[in-house]
């Protein structure tokens, strides 16, 4: 029998930063961030900026997908560290951005805190970085 070790891909400070920027970039933008977080995808082994938009419904996906591309390509500094296809629209009634959104407005300082555990009716996280929002 074969047993396969994945070696994790830590997230970095840098990737922290820059996805708050993101976030900050998004709000002075006009979009209403509901929750966010940094989620390690084990299937995909890497590292998925999950952003809930308020009151998004699913034919909003597509203009709130425009506006990060617009912004990214605005800030090159955001750009070089995260990529347009590392960012992931979620609804606000996706189970996880509101496990995200629970934790997120506990949060008193600093940009966010580690989450693992289970989701009620999503997935298990094995790790994520939850940002707090103002």
């Amino acid at each position: 029998m074969v047993e396969r070790i994945v070696v994790k891909n830590c997230l970095s400070d840098l990737l922290i930063r820059a996805g708050q920027e993101l976030l900050r970039s998004l709000s002075e933008g006009g979009l209403d961030t509901y929750s966010a977080a940094w989620f390690f995808s084990s299937e995909n082994e890497d590292w998925r900026l999950l952003v809930a938009l308020k009151n998004l419904d699913g034919s909003g996906r597509r203009g709130a997908y425009d506006a990060i591309y617009h912004l990214l390509k605005k800030n090159p500094d955001i750009e070089s560290t995260i990529g347009f296809y590392d960012v992931f629209v979620i609804l606000d009634s996706d189970p996880l951005a509101q496990a995200f959104a629970k934790v997120g407005k506990g949060l008193q300082d600093g940009p966010g805190r580690t989450y693992a555990g289970p989701v009620k009716n999503g997935p298990y996280v094995e790790d994520a970085f939850v940002y707090r929002l103002p």
